[in-house]
């Protein structure tokens, strides 16, 4: 009896010092996959590399010196100074493209295209100094070979289209370009990389569109409210940004449907103002 006594206090014990192990492994699984979760997210929170913004900035100025479909953007450390001089600059631009369409001497025309060749020149000679500086970090960052690939096929394709007198030619291959900087951001800050994706398929529907290219403009929007989304449900918490955001694109859709592409220029320019609002909100 006693024998079989001491057995069962020995399996007792075997028992709890089974049992706490367990529990000790689980939470032990807990923390290390609650510390996975956080380095995730410091990883998908990663500050923006200055050489990456400076890239998006010149190119931003290859559709300002086209009276294109351009955004503002506010980098780190700048002042309502520069806020002020970007909006006046893309005022001028948008009055210059005002005066030239409705200017009838070609002489004066063709020199203002040769202004915006020279402007867009020198913009494309600073993209090529701001590539080769910034490869190197992206390579660091794991960046794959075909978006290293892409992004210098298609800058050495909007070098060889400025020699093109076609401005539509060379907005899109400029938008071409830009395609590939949501995949950078996407390296740092996902939530940001989809609404510059957006960026991207809005600009699109303006420079198909204005060009009479419906299937284009068609194929673009189906892209666009895919990649909305996809960005909608990582920004809900901005409600009044992201609703405005989300209405400009279902009245940018109607106008697309009626094929009027004057209003198309219109309601897409105010998607790329709400994009830019919801992403300074974000940013916060």
């Amino acid at each position: 009896m006693r024998t079989r006594g001491k057995m069962k206090t020995a399996i007792k014990f075997l028992i709890s010092i089974i049992v706490f192990t367990l529990l000790l492994g689980l939470g032990g699984c807990g923390i290390i996959n609650r510390d996975m979760k956080q380095n995730q997210q410091q990883q998908q929170t990663e500050d923006i590399p200055k050489s990456l913004e400076r890239i998006e900035k010149d190119l931003e100025q290859v559709f300002l010196a086209l009276a294109g479909p351009s955004v503002e953007l506010e980098q780190k450390g700048q002042g309502q100074a520069n806020n002020g001089q970007q909006s006046q600059q893309q005022s001028s631009s948008s009055d210059g493209k005002q005066n030239q369409q409705q200017n009838s001497d070609s002489k004066q025309a063709a020199g203002q295209t040769e202004d915006s060749k020279t402007q867009i020149s020198e913009t494309l000679r600073a993209l090529h100094l701001g590539w080769n500086d910034y490869m190197p970090e992206i390579v660091a960052k794991g960046a794959s070979r075909e978006l290293l690939d892409g992004f210098s096929t298609a800058l050495n394709e909007l070098s060889t289209a400025i020699s093109t007198t076609d401005r539509s030619t060379i907005l899109i291959a400029a938008n071409k370009l830009y395609k590939y900087v949501p995949d950078f951001y996407a390296l740092y800050e996902a939530k940001l990389a989809e609404l510059k994706r957006i960026n991207y398929y809005t600009r699109n529907i303006i420079i198909y569109a204005a060009s009479d290219d419906w299937t284009n403009t068609a194929l673009n929007l189906s892209e666009l409210k895919d990649a909305w989304t996809l960005a909608k449900n990582s920004s809900a918490k901005q409600q009044e940004d992201t609703t405005r955001l989300d209405l400009s694109i279902y009245e940018l859709e109607k106008v697309i449907q009626s094929k009027d592409k004057d209003l198309v220029k219109t309601k897409g320019e105010l998607t790329l103002n709400n994009i830019q609002t919801l992403l300074k909100s974000l940013e916060k």
